[in-house]
Order: C-alpha cells, then sequence, then structure tokens
C-alpha cells in the first residue's frame, strides 16, 4: 500500500482504496475505536478519525451521510511512523461514514466517524 497526494509528516494514519493503490482517501490524526473490543462476534467497529484530510472514496462519501452513498468501500488502513512511512496495514472493509464535522486540528480537515469490518486489528494492539 502506498500513501499518496499529501504530505503524511504528523499524521499517524492514512486510508487508501484496496482496488487501486492510486486511490488515495486520505490522512488522520487520531483513530478512536479502530483496537477496541468488538462490538459483537461479526467484527463491527465505529471509528473516530480526527483531523481527516480527505479525498478519494472518502470524501465522495461524506456528501451523503445518512443514505447508501456514504458507503465508501473496502480499503487499507496504514498506521503512519513519525514521517509519514507505512510501518503497516490492516485490511478495513465496507467503510461507511456516519457523521462528519470540522476538526479542531486545523483549517479544511473534519473529524469524520466511520463503521467499518475488520477482523486483524485486536484489542490492545495499537
Amino acid at each position: 500500500m502506498q500513501t499518496s497526494g499529501g504530505d503524511g509528516a504528523g499524521q499517524k494514519y492514512a486510508l487508501t482504496s484496496d482496488e487501486d493503490d492510486s486511490d488515495f482517501w486520505g490522512f488522520a490524526h487520531e483513530a478512536k475505536g479502530l483496537f477496541a473490543p468488538l462490538p459483537d462476534e461479526e467484527g463491527a467497529r465505529r471509528v473516530h478519525l480526527e483531523g481527516c484530510f480527505r479525498r478519494g472514496g472518502l470524501l465522495k462519501s461524506v456528501d451523503h451521510v445518512g443514505s447508501r452513498r456514504a458507503l465508501a468501500g473496502n480499503a487499507w488502513f496504514a498506521l503512519l511512523d513519525g514521517d509519514g512511512a507505512t510501518m503497516g496495514s490492516y485490511f478495513v472493509g465496507e467503510v461507511t461514514v456516519v457523521d462528519v464535522k470540522p476538526s479542531v486540528r486545523g483549517s479544511g480537515l473534519v473529524d469524520l466517524t466511520v463503521t467499518l469490518w475488520c477482523e486483524d486489528a485486536l484489542p490492545g494492539a495499537e
């Protein structure tokens, strides 16, 4: 997985479409809930992305919260080091935007709440 479309320095997370490495979805400063205990046995999670710079499939979904078009699709969720290089990644399925608010982290950034499926992000693994 490649993180492209901007400077990842200072960001901790990145999302890229699982179908096309060039479909970069964005960076986030924080991702609360990715490593939380599973709410049910199927692996559904509610993740709050703080300070999100959104693009691609994620950007398209933001304008459709509450409808089926809020589904961005499947992605690679990368964990980044301090320089923005990928340290590891998780496959996440059915990423759907359920809430969007302006972020206090900077102009043009948003805080997103998404639902997604991820079987491999174990509680405490962060």
